[in-house]
């Protein structure tokens, strides 16, 4: 409702007179009685707050509850059993939603771990599940070990996802894991070579050029996955110039947590991707230098292992005596 009473500001700015000739406004408020002006500006912000309450109460809340509400998925669910593209009964792992008893199937078969997750999903017969976001990376990764598929048949929810182990004619995969994890390296504009410890190389960048003050623009880099690396990895991703500016310092989590990096195994590609918004007044154009590296922990970082030196591939220069951060390549910023 805040932007509804600044635009009325606004327009009323606009409306008003300027030097010696009244404005709309002011012509309008010429004709009320003296004693009675004060009471039109309470119905002015009586009739903003209205507007504000009704888009509170009905746009928003409809978006917030659809976030909140198991309804809509469980009513895909039964959609796909009426019509026969699903088998019942709904399986569900650690679903604590007192939607699920309201708006779901009489019939639904609790799963008690993972495990059971994966025994449910491997039978033959089209099966669903509802799982909570943080397992269905694991479900994913058991399932593509054994070149299974695994599909995401709703994710409205803010912490629900639909799952099933077969894509109905008509349905579309939600499922965001593939969009960041491949068996080959996607291509980007630049190729480079840095690595960290026994984990991962880095084998691909590129930035959307050019770098414009106060737009945002994404950032990309691409992991060669060496081995498994430890939970809670985080990479830094920065534009600096000299000592003064400074755009994206802060980490950032590895592809966008859709696919957690303990998960990662020898010979994925995994693709990150982090959309930053440059500073207008904090910094100053000009070449700054893409600088990356890796956060193990709140205090300690991967150290580089390749290159050996100073100097690698592709222009890679470390000048870090800790060896924590590599500068990949150079981008100009206006």
């Amino acid at each position: 409702w805040a932007k509804w009473l600044a635009l009325a500001l606004v327009g009323a700015l606009v409306l008003a007179g300027h030097d010696e000739a009244p404005g709309p406004v002011e012509r309008v408020f010429g004709r009320i009685p003296t004693h009675e002006r004060g009471y039109v500006g309470f119905a002015l912000v009586g009739v903003v707050a209205l507007v504000g309450a009704w888009m509170q109460t009905h746009p928003l809340l409809a978006a917030t509850s659809e976030k909140l509400s198991p309804k809509r998925l469980l009513a895909v669910q039964q959609s796909l059993v009426d019509a026969g593209a699903v088998e019942p009964p709904l399986a569900a792992h650690r679903v604590r939603d007192r939607g699920l008893a309201h708006y779901g199937p009489e019939q639904v078969e609790s799963l008690a771990n993972r495990h059971d997750i994966f025994k449910w999903l491997e039978v033959e017969q089209p099966r669903t599940a509802l799982l909570r976001d943080i397992d269905v990376a694991a479900t994913y990764q058991h399932r593509r070990l054994k070149g299974l598929p695994m599909y995401v048949l709703d994710d409205a929810h803010a912490r629900l996802r639909l799952v099933a182990n077969v894509l109905p004619e008509g349905m579309v995969d939600r499922n965001r894991i593939p969009e960041v994890l491949f068996t080959e390296p996607p291509q980007l504009e630049h190729e480079t070579l840095v690595r960290f410890e026994q984990f991962v190389e880095v084998v691909g960048w590129q930035i959307d050029e050019p770098v414009v003050r106060g737009r945002k623009h994404t950032l990309q880099l691409v992991f060669k996955v060496l081995r498994p690396m430890p939970g809670g990895a985080k990479v830094f991703a920065r534009l600096l110039g000299g000592k003064l500016s400074r755009i994206n310092p802060d980490p950032q989590p590895l592809a966008e947590d859709l696919y957690p990096c303990n998960l990662w195994r020898p010979g994925d590609y995994v693709l990150h991707r982090y959309t930053f918004e440059a500073p207008l007044l904090e910094i100053v154009p000009g070449p700054h230098d893409f600088v990356i590296g890796l956060r193990r922990g709140e205090t300690k970082n991967f150290e580089i292992s390749v290159p050996e030196g100073k100097d690698g591939e592709h222009g890679v220069r470390i000048d870090d005596t800790k060896r924590a951060f590599a500068k990949l390549g150079t981008v100009q910023v206006y």
